[in-house]
């Protein structure tokens, strides 16, 4: 029952997904958008519900100084002696992942449970 109740739940996010992905916006909406992603989500948001959860944690992060602290200690210990080839963009990825990957993880988890609710 209850893989049934996630594949179920994968499938809708993978049509919301492949449905944000296929968005064809105007050029003036594009700049505008693209300018401040949180009028893209204002706007369209009620459209892709998960995505727009997602997009909302992650552009409304704050920048203090904790969070700086930890990011350059996360980079120090990825970006060492024998890793010391990466480019910026891999090192970039690396750290996001790093930081972000349980907290997605369990935001999609939530939004499953409560999807199905």
């Amino acid at each position: 029952m209850l893989s049934t109740v996630k594949k179920t739940a994968d499938e809708k996010f993978k049509i919301e997904a492949e449905s944000y992905l296929s968005i064809t916006l105007c050029e003036e909406n594009q700049c505008m958008y693209s300018q401040n992603p949180l009028l893209f989500w204002r706007d369209l948001g009620n459209n892709f519900r998960t995505l727009q959860v997602l997009a909302g944690l992650f552009l409304g992060m704050s920048a203090g100084s904790v969070a700086v602290d930890s990011l350059f200690s996360v980079t120090g210990l990825i970006c060492n002696g024998q890793r010391s080839s990466l480019s910026s963009a891999t090192l970039q990825k690396l750290t996001f992942l790093h930081d972000s990957l349980d907290f997605i993880i369990e935001q999609c988890s939530t939004s499953v449970i409560e999807s199905v609710a």
